[in-house]
């Protein structure tokens, strides 16, 4: 089961009650079952998180712990709470480190950025936390700077899994034209990691494979000409087989 993780750091998918009794509260919008103890609408840290802080998680707010989070839930003994307060605030700490991890996609030291940018592929096939960082890889993926493209056009795929959005559907045209990039090492990343993006987005297959057939790799030099094309129909083998 894939893992979903809440704003406060409660991981959904681990609770007894998900996903029949409830679909984690991105899903429900903060309405979790437990407030018909409380009388309240809506869960007051989902409330202030998402709703009047536009925040993806607490770990981006500097109040945190705050006292929102001195409040049990009602269905659980004081020990249960307290170790959920424990593993919500492990799960929030980590999303502040992935957040450094994006800000070191940007490092001029190459080096940095390529480990930051192994741990954010990795961490991306396990969780959610990565993806909230979707818009960022977007607008590195029409960088100037051919590296930052790269490791935008390389995240942006490995986070197709958790597209509920469609983010990437919208900018899939986008997405397309650096399979013809101007430096061909960006563009043989990006046809590389087109089946991951039509492997979890069926709806833009057709689109994907329409691209890489009409692609030109003759726009490179003689000898990437020949890697571009293996690239291009390992690319459409994959996915003719998904």
């Amino acid at each position: 089961m894939e893992k979903r993780i809440s704003c406060c750091g409660t991981i959904c998918s681990e609770c007894e009650y998900y996903p029949d009794g409830c679909r984690g509260c991105e899903e429900i919008e903060g309405r979790v079952f437990w407030l018909k103890y409380t009388g309240e609408s809506i869960c007051d840290i989902y409330d202030c998180c998402r709703k009047q802080k536009n925040f993806v998680c607490c770990g981006q707010c500097d109040e945190l712990p705050c006292r929102r989070y001195e409040r049990d839930d009602p269905t659980k003994t004081p020990k249960e709470n307290e170790a959920d307060h424990c593993r919500q605030m492990k799960t929030l700490k980590e999303y502040k480190e992935i957040e450094n991890l994006v800000l070191d996609l940007r490092q001029q030291d190459s080096r940095k950025a390529y480990e930051s940018l192994k741990v954010l592929k990795q961490k991306s096939q396990e969780d959610a936390f990565v993806y909230s960082f979707l818009d960022d890889f977007i607008q590195m993926m029409e960088d100037k700077n051919s590296y930052f493209r790269t490791r935008g056009l390389q995240l942006i795929a490995v986070n197709a899994r958790w597209d509920e959005d469609n983010k990437i559907d919208e900018v899939i045209d986008k997405y397309l034209k650096h399979i013809m990039d101007e430096k061909p090492i960006t563009a043989r990343q990006c046809i590389q990691a087109l089946p991951e993006i039509a492997q979890y987005k069926e709806g833009l297959k057709a689109d994907i494979v329409e691209a890489l057939q009409h692609a030109k790799p003759e726009r490179y030099r003689e000898s990437m000409i020949p890697l571009v094309k293996k690239d291009i129909e390992e690319a459409l083998q994959k996915i003719k087989c998904l």
